[in-house]
């Protein structure tokens, strides 16, 4: 099938090459010179030709090339230079023609292939990939009249575990290529076949042959691979060969001695690696403050994101993290007794007491026009005029005077929050006998209707009509409503919707922007205030009921409480968590824009996969190791791979009981 190439071979005026001799990527491909190399190693795969790189596409130039190559039909195919790499696929970039039958088709053909390549989407593709230029050669090959086609991976694309995935459909396989159709798929693990989706396109002894020349070819390659195959009277043919881009990789994770659990309650998923080195310093230094404040037993809680995945550890008085479970509630109570740093919390805990009753009001008085204040003011900083440095210093400031001070904040809010809900259920549970969901009834709906931003979005949905929704977010930027609007994202779309700074924000998202303005419309039902008002007065009416006149007083006093701190929940987020985090994501689109202009980065989000500590280095050109872009590349596969295999929601030894602290 293959041979050595000769002088003859070599292009002299950008004639076509037979397929065995285009072996030069830099002319020819790496399409092409993949496949001439496969050919060579005894594969079998359609022959075919090549027209160079500035090659002429001319009939004179290929009749000669064609009638070597024999009878059509042909199928015809890019080979660009920067193409089939493991940095940069292109697939589906570039044009494919099948069903070439004659000379004059093929030019036309090869000159439609080569256009493909100043497309928009191509041009943007290149620029995405740092590929200033992708010169294209064309490949002709002999078409395979296939009864079955598809891809096979050597390893999951999705996953990146170690198995071959096989997708097959009847005929050629353009359409699976293209997406319009979906195929049979199958998974290979070691000598296990399954057919996931299995409608008799290939038989599991098909598989076990693609399967094994999956594995053959990603050993030989020296890389997992993405393949293109087709089948045709019982003979196997391979179209195509190129590293998997983005392949999922398992990132390192030094667990830390001592139990670790896994925050599901916070954080969906995993954090980037810039969100994870700007927030959980920012939280455990929070969490600190607040319990020195309202004396609480513990120094910390430490956050570590392992994989980007965050886990928590408690951190007792000193530092030390104890995994066995609590002593009996004896114990503890002679403990804070007799033990000095305990007996200082407990001092600290009855001198807190009164800030239960203070920061709720603090909030509502002065400390949330305080936060819109530093918010706003950081916000009207011209970011474009500062220099790389100020830069820095500007991220410093606003981490360490408008993050860490706002989440205390939030946390200093928290506990009068978790305090007001708890006496409120204890107090239900002692003198009605409620559970939790019939308690939680009482403040229904006071957590939405309070906050600020929904009103006034409320108020802009209320002069935008539903058909005009339908129409989507252009649609409503014609209406009169457009000014208020943009006010609205400029005030409250700067918010990060989770608590990962480099996250997008609200403003970025216009799905999210319509989907808000639909759901403030919705005018009746469960969803509006006065339905969910009416909902817990009858609540309030139906517990009340059940008390004796001697219960009344404890029952007003712990619902007045929650009644005050339960709607700051929700309240607060917004200006201590979302708009700091999106101000910290502001700054680093700035940094990523610079880094994306100098040709450090290949797009301005990019940032979000550096840490914090590494920003200074990369402005400066002084990045150690890895090049930025190749870190954001690995950093990007290991959190696919986390996303893909989440961790356990506990490293080191299982849950204990939750200390009694009766005594």
């Amino acid at each position: 099938m293959s041979r050595a190439m000769t002088t003859e071979d070599e292009p002299r005026d950008g004639r076509p090459l037979p397929l065995d001799a285009a072996i030069d990527a830099r002319t020819c491909g790496h399409k092409a010179a993949t496949l001439a190399a496969l050919r060579q190693s005894g594969h079998k795969v359609p022959d075919g030709l090549v027209i160079p790189v500035g090659g002429s596409c001319s009939a004179e130039v290929l009749r000669d090339a064609l009638e070597r190559l024999g009878p059509g039909p042909y199928a015809v195919r890019s080979s660009g230079v920067a193409e089939d790499l493991a940095e940069a696929s292109f697939a589906g970039q570039y044009q494919t023609v099948l069903g070439v039958d004659t000379l004059d088709d093929v030019v036309a053909a090869a000159e439609r292939v080569r256009e493909s390549g100043t497309t928009e989407q191509a041009t943007a593709y290149r620029a995405h990939a740092d590929c200033a230029e992708a010169p294209l050669a064309v490949l002709v090959q002999r078409l395979v009249a296939a009864q079955a086609a598809g891809v096979m991976f050597s390893r999951n694309p999705v996953t990146g575990d170690d198995e071959v995935v096989i997708e097959a459909v009847r005929g050629l396989g353009d359409r699976l290529m293209a997406g319009e159709v979906d195929g049979d798929r199958w998974v290979c693990r070691g000598d296990d076949v399954e057919g996931i989706v299995d409608s008799g396109t290939i038989d599991e002894s098909v598989a076990r042959r693609l399967a094994e020349l999956a594995r053959v070819i990603a050993r030989e390659r020296g890389a997992p691979q993405d393949m293109e195959w087709a089948i045709a009277d019982g003979e196997l043919y391979l179209l195509q060969a190129r590293p998997i881009t983005g392949l999922p990789v398992a990132p390192e994770r030094d667990i830390p001695p001592g139990r670790w659990m896994k925050d599901t309650s916070h954080f969906a998923g995993p954090m980037t690696p810039m969100g994870a080195t700007v927030l959980l310093p920012v939280y455990e230094s929070a969490f600190a403050h607040t319990f020195a404040e309202f004396g609480l037993p513990l120094q910390t809680i430490r956050q570590r994101a392992f994989g980007g995945e965050v886990y928590t550890q408690d951190a007792e008085l000193g530092g030390k993290h104890d995994p066995a479970a609590p002593p009996p509630w004896w114990v503890l109570s002679v403990a804070v007794r007799l033990v000095p740093a305990m007996r200082r919390r407990m001092n600290a805990a009855k001198a807190a007491l009164p800030k239960l009753e203070e920061y709720p009001r603090r909030w509502e008085c002065s400390w949330r026009d305080e936060c819109m204040s530093r918010i706003d003011e950081s916000r009207s900083i011209d970011l474009g005029v500062l220099t790389d440095a100020e830069l820095m210093d500007e991220l410093g400031r606003l981490i360490d005077d408008v993050l860490l001070p706002h989440t205390i904040i939030h946390f200093q809010l928290t506990i009068p929050h978790m305090v007001g809900v708890h006496e409120l259920r204890i107090c239900c549970k002692e003198l009605i006998g409620w559970e939790t969901p019939q308690t939680m009834e009482l403040l229904t709906g006071l957590s939405a209707a309070t906050t600020r931003a929904t009103r006034e979005m409320a108020a802009i949905a209320a002069e935008v009509d539903d058909d005009v929704l339908a129409q989507g977010l252009d649609a409503v930027r014609a209406t009169a409503a457009a000014p208020r609007l943009d006010a609205w994202l400029r005030r409250w779309g700067l918010r990060t919707i989770d608590l990962d700074p480099s996250s997008p924000t609200i403003a970025e998202r216009d799905v999210l922007v319509l989907g808000l303005l639909r759901q403030a419309r919705i005018p009746s039902g469960e969803a509006s205030g006065r339905a969910l008002e009416q909902k817990r007065q009858a609540a309030i009416a139906r517990a009340r009921a059940t008390l004796a006149p001697s219960e009344l007083e404890r029952f007003d006093a712990a619902l007045a409480y929650a009644e005050t701190v339960y709607p700051q929940r929700d309240d607060n987020v917004e200006y201590t968590e979302g708009l700091p985090c999106g101000l910290v994501r502001r700054v680093l689109l700035e940094i990523g824009a610079r880094l994306t202009a100098a040709g450090t980065l290949h797009a301005p989000s990019d940032v979000s996969f550096l840490k914090r500590d590494e920003l200074g280095p990369a402005l400066e050109g002084s990045l150690r190791g890895e090049t930025a872009a190749a870190r954001v590349s690995r950093r990007r596969a290991e959190r696919a791979w986390m996303l893909a295999h989440p961790g356990p929601l506990v490293y080191g030894p299982p849950p204990v009981p939750e200390p009694d602290v009766r005594g």
